[in-house]
C-alpha cells in the first residue's frame, strides 16, 4: 500500500507546479512562453510558442511548431513535430512527422513514421509498419517494420538495424556511416514463445500507452462537459459522496444490478422493449459518468490532503483519473477498492438525479 501512496504522489507532485489544459481545443500562441511542464488534453492540440520543460499530451491531433525545452511524450492519432525540441520524444499514433529537430531519442509506436529531408533526429527506436527516412539520424536506428525506406537526402551517422521481412530500400547505402543489418522476424516453434512475450510486450507498450491516454483524454473531455453544463451539480454529487457512505454504497449497488434484470424483462415483454433500449443506454452513460465523478472525488480528496492552493477543479479530474488508475494496480484488493469508489459515485448520482426530478416536478417544469 505505502508503495502505491508514493507512486501516486510521484505522479501528482510534478502536477501541482505545472500548466494544465484541457479543451475541444487547446493551442500556445507562437507569442507565448510557458516555464513548466504542461500537461494538455483535447481534440485538436497546437503548440506555436515555447515550453521550458516537459509536454505531456493527448489527442487526435497534436501539431508541436514551437521550441520544447524538455521531452514530448504524445498519444494521439497524427503528431506533426515541426520545431525544436531538446529532449526525447515518447509517442503512440497512427502517423508521426518529423520536419523539425529532436535533440535525443524518438521511441515511437506508430503506423507510419516520417523523418522527412530538413529534419534531425538523435536516434530512432520504433516499431511501426513503414519507416521513411529522409533526414539526418546523429546516432543508431532500431526498428521493427514492414518497409524501411532510406532515401539519398538522409544521414545516418550510426548503424541501421531493422526487423522485417523485406529488405529495405536504400537509395543510397553511403549515407548510412554504421552497419547495416536485416533480422529476419522468427517464426519457429523454438521461438514461438518468445515471440509471443515480445508482441505482447510491444502491444502492451506502446498499443496499450495510447488506448490508456485516449481513455484518460476522453475522461477529460467528458467532465469537462459536465463541469460546462453544471457545475454545480458536478460539486453536488462530490460533496454527497463525503455523506452517507454506505447507505449510497448501496443504492448504487442496487441500481448497478437490478437495471439491468429489469431492463431484461421489459425486452421480454416486447411491448416493454424500447423502454429499456432506451433504460440500458441511461444505463451505460450512467455508470460512465460515475466513473468521471468518482474521479473528480478522489482528486479533490487527494489535492486537499496535499493542501494544494488554488487548484482548478480540472486537474482534480485529472489527479483524480490517475488515482483511480493506480489504485487498480494494488495487488488483490485494488479492484474492490476501486469498486467502492465507483458504487458510492453511482449512489450519489443517483441521489442527485432524484432530487433534481422532484425540484422539477414542484415547479412543474417536468
Amino acid at each position: 500500500m505505502s508503495i502505491t501512496v508514493m507512486s501516486l504522489l510521484l505522479l501528482i507532485t510534478p502536477c501541482l507546479a505545472s500548466v494544465f489544459k484541457a479543451d475541444m481545443d487547446v493551442s500556445v500562441s507562437s507569442s507565448e512562453t510557458i516555464n513548466q511542464n504542461a500537461y494538455f488534453a483535447g481534440n485538436i492540440i497546437s503548440v506555436n510558442g515555447d515550453i521550458n520543460g516537459d509536454l505531456i499530451t493527448a489527442g487526435n491531433i497534436v501539431e508541436v511548431n514551437g521550441n520544447i525545452d524538455g521531452d514530448l511524450w504524445v498519444g494521439a492519432n497524427t503528431i506533426s513535430i515541426n520545431g525544436n525540441i531538446t529532449g526525447d520524444v515518447r509517442c503512440g499514433a497512427s502517423m508521426l512527422t518529423i520536419n523539425g529537430d529532436v535533440g535525443g531519442e524518438v521511441l515511437a509506436g506508430a503506423g507510419l513514421v516520417n523523418i522527412n529531408e530538413g529534419s534531425t533526429v538523435g536516434e530512432i527506436n520504433t516499431g511501426t509498419a513503414s519507416l521513411l527516412i529522409a533526414g539526418t539520424v546523429i546516432g543508431n536506428v532500431t526498428a521493427s517494420a514492414e518497409n524501411v525506406t532510406v532515401k539519398d537526402t538522409a544521414s545516418i551517422g550510426g548503424n541501421l538495424n531493422y526487423t522485417s521481412n523485406s529488405e529495405a530500400l536504400i537509395e543510397d547505402s553511403d549515407v548510412i556511416v554504421g552497419t547495416i543489418q536485416q533480422n529476419q522476424p522468427s517464426n519457429s516453434m523454438n521461438h514461438m514463445k518468445s515471440d509471443f512475450y515480445g508482441d505482447f510486450l510491444w502491444t502492451f507498450t506502446y498499443f496499450g500507452i495510447f488506448m490508456l491516454v485516449m481513455g484518460l483524454i476522453a475522461k477529460l473531455l467528458v467532465g469537462y462537459v459536465l463541469l460546462k453544463i453544471s457545475e454545480k451539480s458536478v460539486k453536488n454529487m462530490v460533496k454527497r459522496m463525503n455523506n452517507n457512505s454506505f447507505d449510497q454504497i448501496l443504492k448504487g449497488f442496487a441500481f448497478l444490478v437490478l437495471l439491468p434484470i429489469a431492463a431484461v424483462i421489459g425486452l421480454i415483454t416486447v411491448i416493454g422493449a424500447p423502454l429499456s433500449i432506451m433504460g440500458l443506454a441511461v444505463y451505460g452513460l450512467a455508470l460512465y459518468i460515475a466513473k468521471i465523478i468518482a474521479a473528480f472525488w478522489l482528486g479533490k480528496k487527494l489535492m486537499d490532503w496535499l493542501k494544494a492552493k488554488d487548484k482548478p477543479v480540472m486537474l482534480e479530474l485529472l489527479v483524480g483519473i490517475l488515482a483511480l488508475e493506480a489504485i487498480n494496480w494494488i495487488p488483490f484488493v485494488g479492484w474492490f477498492i476501486s469498486l467502492l469508489v465507483w458504487l458510492l459515485a453511482i449512489g450519489a448520482l443517483c441521489k442527485q438525479s432524484r432530487e433534481s426530478f422532484e425540484q422539477c416536478k414542484k415547479k412543474k417544469i417536468c
